[in-house]
């Protein structure tokens, strides 16, 4: 009887110390499998983060020079559209020299296709450097041509037309397409602004531009435009203008 119980109870030991073995085996397999997963896991997701980064940063470099080209393209479009105007002021130009004279109508037959064309050109002018000595005549002509009321006129103090004060010299819009009353007959050099830009083009032989500014017949103040002034010489010569 002793005998027999002691190899039972060396039996039961025998299955304890298995059962933990086991127990213990699996539960660092599944800490192991855990484990794992979790490197797994944290891999994808730091693969996933480098992945996202890349393709964002693609996305933005590939917006970035969608809207390079589009402002090159705008930059290009926009100077090709300002150079046109310039064009016609130099075509314009070369034939007052050219010509002994021109007249109102040859005038008016040169810009019309022009305007035609530029429809952001509000008109096209010729402002003659006119002495004081010459002042009766060129009112004369225009009066002659149809402008009945033409007369050389400045901005009062008051903002009102007024007859020009005595000067020198006077350079007034004698020509102009399409005409317009309220601007015919203007003495830009009673403007200092204005006559600044257009001495600036006569000295230096060039094309010169003028700050925006209130048009004349523009009593609303709702087109402020640019003036491109083009100098001319008789025979082409700077000494003459």
């Amino acid at each position: 009887m002793t005998s027999g119980s002691s190899k039972s109870g060396s039996g039961t030991e025998t299955s304890r110390s298995t059962v933990r073995r086991l127990r213990s085996a699996f539960f660092l397999w599944r800490n192991s499998i855990r484990g794992r997963d979790i490197l797994a896991a944290a891999l994808l997701v730091a693969l996933s983060g480098a992945v996202g980064a890349y393709i964002y940063t693609r996305a933005r470099e590939a917006s970035r020079l969608a809207f390079a080209q589009r402002a090159q393209g705008l930059r290009v479009a926009v100077a090709d559209r300002l150079s046109r105007p310039v064009d016609d002021l130099k075509t314009l130009q070369r034939f007052f020299e050219a010509s002994n004279g021109v007249t109102r109508r040859q005038f008016r037959m040169l810009t019309e296709p022009m305007l035609l064309k530029r429809r952001f050109v509000h008109a096209f002018e010729w402002l003659p450097a006119v002495p004081a000595s010459g002042r009766s005549a060129y009112e004369a002509e225009a009066r002659l041509d149809g402008l009945s009321q033409y007369q050389f006129w400045e901005v009062g103090a008051d903002g009102k037309q007024r007859d020009v004060s005595p000067r020198r010299g006077y350079a007034p819009i004698h020509y102009m397409e399409p005409p317009n009353a309220s601007a015919l007959g203007f003495d830009v050099a009673s403007d200092p602004g204005r006559w600044a830009v257009a001495e600036k083009a006569r000295d230096t032989g060039t094309i010169a531009a003028s700050p925006p500014f209130q048009l004349l017949e523009d009593a609303s103040g709702s087109m402020p435009a640019v003036a491109l002034y083009a100098p001319l010489y008789a025979e082409g010569d700077p000494g003459s203008a």
